[in-house]
């Protein structure tokens, strides 16, 4: 998926800006270091529900 089309996405939801987080540029995420950028990410999300 293109990155400006994530980023019509994310407008287009009402969500902020900030939500679009860039991990990478392969859509594949083949590289560790964009799965670990997701991850931390996805555990962040969740420390915030919880408090």
């Amino acid at each position: 998926m293109m990155f400006a089309d994530s980023e019509e996405l994310v407008t287009n939801s009402g969500l902020p800006p900030e939500t679009l987080i860039e991990v990478g540029d392969d859509h594949r995420l083949s590289d560790p270091e964009p799965l670990r950028a997701m991850l931390k990410a996805c555990e962040e999300q969740e420390l915030q529900k919880g408090e």
